[in-house]
């Protein structure tokens, strides 16, 4: 009994060891890897957005002199 229990000890340990060395690593890169798509997409949306900003300037230079928030203006019912 003693025996048994002592190798399920050591095999637990070794299995730890054998995560910590490869397993994990892995699970670093691919969070790695992810980090830097999700940077990269959010980048690009930024660019196009920006890009559909200067374009909407180009085509319509007042549009922003019209787009004010009037604090005297009562908020119509259903309106967020």
């Amino acid at each position: 009994m003693f025996t048994s229990t002592f190798n399920e000890h050591l095999l637990t340990r070794i299995h730890i060891k054998l995560i910590s060395r490869e397993y994990v690593p892995e699970l670093e890169r691919a969070r790695a890897r992810k980090e830097q798509t999700l940077r990269q997409t959010k980048e690009e949306s930024m660019s196009r957005l920006m890009g559909d900003l200067e374009m909407d300037r180009k085509l319509n230079p007042d549009a922003a002199s019209h787009d004010r928030w009037d604090p005297e203006e009562e908020e119509k019912p259903g309106r967020r």
